[in-house]
């Protein structure tokens, strides 16, 4: 692989979406492959490895073997394998890799780990472990759905609106016709056939 010389304040500054790491973390690969499942989830984003915190270049060593692990461990130990784009980067004479990992299509993006398989989303500056309902709408992600357009078994004519009838009718003094309705209280009506879809979480 090609190294670049470019200067690392210009790729951060193309990014609002990324992550610092002072090495490669060989022997804990989840320390940094759950910021690729969290980035993949959601928006996207970058890790940068051999730049600290606080911005300082410390450089990598073995950049190129450690790309390669990189390639490897994403093959390995991630499910399914996300869109990313890796590069060899020098900056006063050391090296960096810089690891860009796109907004994925096939949600949710798992890292595999001792059997076990877990999805991340990114909440701020952190990666953190995707609860039941984030993983349903990740689900739904990759299939491109949302959750509010999934029909339930019921029909209009069989539900009724009872307390919103009572409502509707005290502050606007009209009656509420359930056949009109399109969407309210985050119940949908799909092409008014009749079927409802659930409600946006």
């Amino acid at each position: 692989m090609e190294v670049t010389t470019l200067k690392l304040k210009d790729i951060i500054g193309e990014s609002s979406q990324y992550e610092k790491k002072e090495k490669l973390e060989r022997n804990k690969p989840k320390s940094w492959l759950k910021s690729v499942s969290a980035f993949a989830n959601t928006l996207g984003g970058t890790i940068i490895f051999g730049l600290s915190d606080n911005d300082k270049l410390i450089g990598l060593e073995n950049y190129k073997e450690d790309s390669e692990q990189i390639s490897e461990m994403l093959k390995a130990k991630m499910d399914p394998i996300p869109r990313i784009q890796l590069e060899n980067i020098m900056d006063n004479d050391k090296y960096f890799i810089v690891l860009k990992i796109e907004e994925g299509l096939e949600t949710p993006y798992y890292v595999l780990d001792g059997g076990n398989k877990t999805a991340y989303i990114r909440v701020g500056n952190q990666s953190v472990s995707a609860s039941v309902m984030d993983l349903k709408n990740l689900v739904l992600k990759g299939i491109n759905q949302t959750f509010d357009t999934l029909l339930t078994e019921n029909k209009i004519e069989d539900t009724t609106f009872n307390k919103f009838r009572i409502e509707y009718n005290r502050r606007t003094n009209k009656e509420f016709i359930a056949t009109d309705l399109v969407s309210f209280y985050g119940v949908h009506v799909r092409n008014r056939t009749g079927d409802l879809t659930l409600p946006d979480s």
